[in-house]
């Protein structure tokens, strides 16, 4: 059994966002990222480091081990061929913990930068903005989640803006942040999961009355599974 796949599947817990998707491509979204984890300083939790970057995340898990990860994420969703991610430059998240030799450069460099020289901050954001934390521990309930079991690749646009916390809790100057959306070709798709059958002829509706996927109807059609058909087949 193989431990990754050749699709990249973004999964969601409402059918609209595939709608969406189908029609206006992925748009990233500004996600927090909490530095503390990242830098090797103290979490202090009642005053984080957040910074909020531009993604759209999916997940390299083959469809007979997705079961779980569904549970947290939605049974909908959308796979994509992994040739066109790496087209687009979506690349697996680099997964660390705070003892990690290669974060320790990086928040020495951090640390070191001159404020005024904002094209290096620019590059090293860049690098935080694809790392994860290998587990975290939740403030509410205490319970602790590994990142690293989800297998996480990630799209960021080139030299994103970032959002500081203050920025981002303000919807006014939030919107003012524009991320042009993430295109791929009706060829690209693999899957389309719905959660129940009922959401088979809303799908098909969408992909009927959208210009882009005339030539490729019947073939996207057959593509198009349910949650079930994943947990009885796969």
């Amino acid at each position: 059994m193989n431990n990754s796949s050749n699709t990249l599947f973004h999964f969601t817990k409402k059918i609209d966002n595939v709608i969406g998707i189908l029609k206006d491509g992925f748009k990233p979204n500004y996600r927090k990222e909490n530095l503390n984890l990242i830098l090797k300083k103290d979490d202090n939790r009642d005053s984080p480091l957040n910074i909020y970057f531009p993604m759209v995340c999916f997940c390299d898990i083959p469809l007979s081990q997705a079961k779980n990860h569904m549970k947290n994420y939605g049974n909908y969703g959308i796979g994509l061929s992994k040739d066109w991610g790496i087209e687009k430059k979506i690349s697996p998240v680099l997964y660390a913990h705070n003892n990690s030799e290669i974060l320790s450069y990086a928040a020495q460099l951090y640390d070191q930068v001159d404020n005024k020289n904002q094209e290096t901050h620019t590059y090293i954001h860049g690098i935080f903005s694809m790392t994860k934390p290998y587990k975290e521990t939740l403030r509410k309930n205490g319970k602790e989640i590994r990142f690293y079991d989800e297998r996480e690749w990630r799209f960021v646009p080139n030299n994103p803006k970032i959002m500081a916390e203050e920025t981002f809790r303000n919807a006014r100057m939030r919107n003012r942040y524009y991320v042009s959306p993430l295109e791929f070709d009706p060829t690209n798709i693999k899957y389309i999961i719905i959660d129940k059958d009922d959401d088979r002829n809303l799908i098909i509706r969408e992909l009927k009355h959208n210009e882009k996927y005339k030539d490729d109807i019947e073939s996207l059609i057959s593509k198009i599974i349910s949650a079930k058909m994943i947990e009885e087949d796969f």
